[in-house]
């Protein structure tokens, strides 16, 4: 599948159409999940990883009535993305934050390969601006060359292929080359947080160590990245991936029952929170 420049785009849109004309789909727009449900929240004390942990959906707050409702599933799928906005300078939308990721953690589940983040190396260096603006390696591919502020080349020092290495190698030949004193002189490129390779950790059929949740995209570590991503692999593996989760939990949904014994979000010691000012800090800090 390919359309001219915008493929992502161009898939999405048409499968948003699909979904906004069948008659048993509801979308719901600006809502938050908070947690997914687990037996952490039917009362039982889930300290460590173990097998039998299972999802009964979510909690997910509604931004225009200020509530937190309660989503009963036989199957959930987290599709959070990344966690690009942990850096200062990255491509990653705003709400790229590790939400899923962090939800899963919260509920013991599997992560892997958390440390494995891609840069970019050409992002617009404008501060005021977020996310950074990606100045795509089709560029390079054209035939544009990354030159230092000399006007001089300077890929060759780092590897024989230039211009056009690796996203890895080029974003750290960049970094090195900005030995500037960056707060006098124009720097027109930097390298930006661009993908998180490692995630929740998933099999081939996007489970994830949690019974009844699946994750894809992004969030999600299938393994085919290892420590670095082929340009538009992500893509293709969140089409492949949410494919398989299809195919898995509809042999899932008519042997699973909702649990009925969630409660609803209990939100004690959560307001007029007495650390705050340590949570304060805490932000400034990162």
């Amino acid at each position: 599948m390919h359309h001219r420049d915008n493929t992502g785009f161009e898939i999405e849109r048409a499968l948003l159409e699909k979904v906004r004309s069948h008659p048993n789909v509801i979308i719901k727009e600006n809502q938050y999940t908070i947690d997914i449900i687990t037996q952490h929240h039917l009362g039982q004390e889930v300290t460590k990883r173990r097998e039998d942990i299972r999802c009964y959906g979510a909690y997910v707050l509604d931004k225009k009535t200020n509530t937190i409702d309660t989503y009963l599933s036989k199957v959930t799928m987290l599709c959070t993305g990344g966690n690009g906005n942990v850096y200062s300078t990255t491509t990653s939308p705003l709400i790229a934050t590790g939400d899923g990721q962090a939800m899963v953690h919260r509920a013991k589940g599997k992560l892997r390969h958390m440390e494995f983040i891609q840069f970019h190396p050409t992002s617009l260096f404008n501060p005021r601006e977020k996310p950074s603006f990606l100045i795509t390696e089709a560029m390079r591919g054209a035939g544009g060359i990354l030159k230092n502020m000399a006007g001089e080349s300077f890929m060759e020092k780092y590897d024989k292929r230039g211009s056009l290495a690796p996203r890895d190698i080029v974003a750290r030949a960049v970094n090195a080359e900005m030995g500037i004193n960056i707060t006098q002189e124009m720097i027109p490129i930097i390298p930006a947080a661009h993908y998180c390779c490692g995630g929740i950790e998933v099999d081939q059929y996007s489970r994830t160590s949690i019974i009844n949740l699946y994750a894809s995209g992004e969030c999600s570590c299938t393994g085919l990245h290892g420590a670095n991503r082929l340009a538009s692999n992500s893509l293709l593996e969140s089409l492949v991936y949410s494919h398989r989760a299809y195919v898995d939990s509809i042999k899932k949904i008519t042997s699973t029952d909702f649990c009925d014994k969630v409660p609803d979000w209990n939100a004690e010691g959560m307001v007029l929170n007495e650390e705050l000012s340590l949570i304060t800090q805490s932000v400034k800090e990162v």
